[in-house]
């Protein structure tokens, strides 16, 4: 036990110093997005990739989130079920989608509009998100208990950044592309979460219909992969030629 409070305490420095730095919860300071001159690509020949993800087999029994301590348990009626593997109808949810090769020669700017991480009723939200490599991620805190934002890359630098109340935020982006780079809270060890970080904005993450698309693709050669945090990766090579909506679907195999 002492080594769990000693983690925790260590964490609360953090989360107090982080408040104190912010401002207690103001806005963040803005982070200077990289400017890039972009490959010009002919909007009148581009393409679309769009798919479902589905999973064959069946699905492991849903499992609920193993939630405690009443700061965490009283936002919910019930405890929450665990993201790790969401089905519906044979459709597969949280697969993050992108194309793996064949952009290499292009050059894309960065977004300049955060992407959000919420941390909310004891629970990361969303469980899988996209960015582009540099892209301002918007970290957030909308809960009154002290949580952390742990990331794990193994490309680039990590983050473990406390947050000690409802409103502090703060401004990171990913330095280098990486499929997938996990975060968690230290603090409640069940809640954790990926993202998909890449270097071009032809990426998406499959919702409760298992659906993706990637628009606005120039023609060409290439390797798209389909990844999921429990069934693992899948990938298919596609030529797009001008103005094309090429379907293809994804199918993850349970093994029962």
């Amino acid at each position: 036990m002492r080594g769990l409070e000693g983690r925790v305490a260590a964490h609360l420095f953090l989360g107090v110093l982080t408040a104190a730095l912010t401002g207690c919860g103001g806005e963040p300071a803005k982070l200077e997005v990289p400017k890039r001159t972009a490959t010009p690509i002919d909007a009148a020949t581009v393409a679309t990739i769009t798919g479902e993800v589905s999973l064959k087999g069946t699905p492991p029994s849903p499992k609920k989130m193993k939630m405690s301590g009443s700061e965490c348990t009283a936002h919910h009626k019930e405890p929450p079920m665990d993201e790790s593997v969401i089905v519906k109808d044979g459709k597969l949810q949280n697969v993050f989608v992108h194309v793996k090769s064949g952009l290499e020669k292009h050059v894309f700017a960065v977004p300049e509009t955060p992407k959000v991480i919420d941390q909310k009723g004891c629970i990361f939200a969303p469980h899988v998100i996209g960015v582009q490599v540099h892209q301002p991620l918007e970290l957030r805190n909308s809960d009154s208990t002290l949580h952390n934002f742990h990331s794990l890359p193994r490309n680039s630098t990590g983050w473990n950044i406390g947050f000690p109340m409802s409103g502090v935020k703060e401004l990171r982006s990913v330095e280098k592309a990486e499929v997938m780079i996990e975060f968690k809270c230290d603090i409640h060890g069940w809640m954790k979460g990926f993202i998909g970080a890449v270097d071009h904005p032809f990426f998406a993450v499959t919702g409760p219909d298992g659906k993706y698309e990637l628009k606005g693709l120039p023609p060409g050669d290439y390797e798209v992969e389909a990844w999921h945090e429990t069934f693992g990766t899948s990938s298919q090579k596609v030529k797009l030629a001008a103005k094309q909506t090429h379907q293809l679907p994804f199918v993850f195999d349970s093994g029962k």
